[in-house]
């Protein structure tokens, strides 16, 4: 019981800081279906990525891994770490600590979640900017509107996300891949570490 309190708190800050982004987009539910519908959009590449996220006067870290219908995305909290599993039409998560593990089924509220959370953002009305090397592969980058702050530059290598700035009401946000590894990750990492504690 003693990590219940965490574990929401930090799901509190993930829906919190989830809500300030600025780039509007589609939910990832299809709209003939029921509102609590949700399944995990395809990723057209399997990878994993590292991420460094600057926002605030702060840098925060996050992890991710991608195959098909399934995601994993993990923030670093302190010596915890909060895991967001989205396995096909199931979303989970976890935070692990030293002393355990506790999941959650999120399923409900995942189904609200914009389509630019699983994917790399649409290129339609965006004007192609600079071209970038990302390790070994070439990307490209990409100015879209971003009314009234100004624009929105993000860059893609291979399909996949690798630097992402905007402005909001809450300030500037720069988003950038520290390491990109395309292919399939390892099935276990897709595997929750704990029996599922309680719904939200």
């Amino acid at each position: 019981m003693e990590m219940r309190l965490p574990v929401l708190l930090l799901l509190s800050l993930f829906l919190a800081l989830f809500g300030c982004a600025s780039v509007e987009e589609d939910a990832a539910q299809a709209p003939s279906q029921p509102a609590s519908f949700f399944r995990v959009p395809e990723s057209p590449r399997s990878y994993s990525a590292a991420y460094a996220i600057s926002e605030g006067g702060g840098t925060s870290y996050k992890e991710v891994w991608r195959s098909g219908r399934r995601m994993r995305t993990d923030y670093a909290v302190g010596a915890a770490r909060l895991s967001l599993f989205f396995l096909d039409d199931r979303a989970y998560s976890c935070l692990m600590q030293q002393n355990g593990s506790e999941c959650h089924d999120i399923t409900k509220g995942a189904s609200q979640m914009p389509s630019s959370f699983f994917l790399a953002p649409k290129t339609d009305g965006a004007v192609p900017s600079e071209s970038v090397k990302v390790g070994t592969s070439d990307g490209q980058c990409y100015l879209l509107p971003n009314p009234p702050y100004g624009e929105r530059k993000f860059c893609i290598a291979r399909g996949v996300l690798a630097y992402d700035e905007y402005s909001s009401g809450a300030g500037k946000r720069v988003e950038y891949a520290t390491r990109i590894t395309y292919g399939e990750p390892d099935p276990s990492v897709f595997g929750l570490p704990a029996e599922i504690g309680g719904n939200q």
